[in-house]
């Protein structure tokens, strides 16, 4: 509104300037120079945009138009001029503004399904071939699967999910958003964040009373650039989408960088799932959250911060763009839940007893994370031999942008499962931080640019000098997860063992009868 006034403001004065002159050729036309009180002049004082020379008590000029626009033609082209310079300026500005309200926060829809591209069949390396033992990406791709498990279509999990969360008493729009999270981890190759968590995470949590299948999302404080959200205790899977979604809208229209952060959020499943919602729009994407106490410090024993992952992602020329999605821990929960259903030990340095002593039990692990008597390790490892101190100094980054900037809880306050001073389990809920950063990449430089260097320094990467003892191969990051991807999708689906067709065997049982009969029989029964 302010805007349009100022505008209105430049049009009047210049209409004035004309109409100065304009009565001033007419006045002095008539022989009545000496006589003239210039209307510009009159009000100079209250025109401090626009002042231009007027043709006060000069000598008559001739009547023709002519001659009266050689003569005042400078003033009137200078005022139009300034006029619309400062009209157009004016319009930019006004066009810079992306507030949203709580209703388009809450209900508008996500544009960003994970669709990955079409790709070529690849031969599959078989099980048995000694390059597994050197190459930890085809290893995980390639490698024997449990006794027992299945290959289970994507579509048939994802339409399962959705029915579980609408079961639970999700919207229609919410429940398809968190199957749309938890399937595309499974499409990428990460088996700890998709169907693996359904049941023992989202379920369990909402069957023991904390975590709420609804909450409607409050805009707590917010500028053209940025926002804080308060989740209300809902589910995260589909908060965080929805806060992904405002900070890419914001850097689009607002200059280039839009940040929220939300706080009494949850569980927002696998932290690169926002990066490539900002890929989708031509943005570089970061996110971090943190989570239940996991990790030490440096030099100490007792779990402090959560495994805390901070994300990075970027568009480039690859069939794939660039993110990183890694914890800040050597380890991480999701990835023990996994080794324990598939009854494998944890590997030794990841986790530390309260006596300091290393771990590998990996149900025994899980329990002693509940009675606080184990933690992670930070990236590098214990101590300060492997700079273990500089993973504990991105952890600590992690806690602090997902606490102190939105006013959220932090340490053992997150935790969902605890120990009282009776030695009882307890339950709360693990009310969760998190933040989401895009950049707009063309308010910088071309995408395209910005495409092919990313994509070219990848390559370089890939194709530096070899170990001569290691695979052969270099990796960048997002390419394990396309190779994943390009081998599940020709390959009928994602592995899904024994524990995990318990669980969904068990979700099935507590369906309604006309729900039940949908999923009667499962492709591993």
């Amino acid at each position: 509104m302010c805007v349009h006034v100022i505008k209105l403001y430049v049009y009047i004065t210049l209409l004035r300037t004309l109409l100065c002159c304009l009565s001033c050729h007419w006045k002095t036309g008539r022989g009545e120079r000496g006589e003239i009180v210039c209307f510009q002049a009159r009000y100079h004082k209250y025109s401090p945009v626009v002042s231009l020379p007027c043709t006060k008590n000069r000598p008559a000029p001739s009547s023709t138009t002519m001659e009266f626009l050689k003569q005042n033609g400078l003033a009137i082209a200078t005022g139009v001029a300034i006029g619309y310079a400062i009209s157009v300026i004016l319009g930019q500005k006004s066009t810079t503004t992306t507030m949203a309200t709580e209703d388009e926060l809450n209900n508008n829809p996500i544009r960003f399904k994970y669709s990955p591209p079409s790709v070529p069949k690849q031969q599959p390396i078989s099980p048995d071939d000694p390059v597994l033992e050197k190459d930890a990406v085809k290893k995980a791709i390639f490698g024997k699967p449990v006794p027992g498990n299945a290959i289970v279509e994507f579509d048939y999990l994802e339409s399962f999910m959705k029915d579980t969360f609408l079961h639970y008493g999700l919207t229609k729009e919410d429940a398809a958003i968190c199957s749309d999270v938890l399937i595309a981890s499974d499409k990428r190759g990460i088996d700890s964040h998709g169907i693996g968590r359904l049941k023992p995470i989202y379920c369990e949590r909402m069957d023991a009373g904390i975590l709420k299948a609804r909450s409607r999302l409050t805009i707590v404080k917010q500028t053209p650039n940025i926002a804080v959200v308060d989740g209300g205790g809902g589910i995260g899977l589909s908060i965080g989408p929805k806060c992904m979604q405002l900070a890419i809208d914001k850097a689009k229209s607002n200059g280039g960088i839009g940040m929220v952060v939300v706080r009494n959020s949850t569980h927002y499943g696998f932290a690169g799932y926002y990066p490539l919602m900002a890929d989708n729009d031509g943005c570089i994407g970061i996110s971090g959250t943190n989570a239940r106490p996991s990790i030490a410090p440096t030099y100490g024993v007792e779990p402090m911060m959560g495994t805390n992952p901070i994300v990075y992602g970027m568009p480039s020329t690859d069939p794939f763009p660039f993110v990183i999605d890694c914890a800040t821990s050597v380890n991480q929960r999701g990835k023990i839940e996994k080794y324990a259903r598939e009854g494998k030990p944890t590997p030794a340095g990841c986790v530390l007893s309260k006596d300091g002593e290393e771990m590998t039990d990996s149900k025994a692990i899980l329990q002693a994370f509940i009675e606080r008597t184990a933690c992670f390790t930070p990236l590098g490892g214990a101590g300060h031999k492997m700079a273990g101190y500089k993973g504990y100094g991105y952890a600590a980054v992690v806690e602090i942008m997902c606490a102190a900037l939105q006013g959220n809880k932090w340490g053992a306050d997150l935790a969902d499962s605890f120990m009282d001073a009776n030695g009882v389990k307890q339950r709360q809920p693990s009310l969760l931080g998190h933040f989401f950063i895009a950049i707009d990449v063309e308010q910088f430089t071309a995408l395209k640019d910005f495409q092919d260097t990313t994509g070219q320094i990848c390559k370089g990467f890939r194709e530096s000098r070899k170990d001569p003892k290691g695979p052969g191969r270099i990796y960048t990051a997002g390419e394990p997860e396309f190779l994943a991807w390009t081998h599940r999708s020709h390959h009928g689906g994602t592995n899904v063992p024994p524990p995990l067709q318990k669980h969904m065997q068990d979700l099935r049982d507590s369906f309604p009868p006309e729900i039940q009969k949908k999923w009667a029989k499962m492709p591993f029964e």
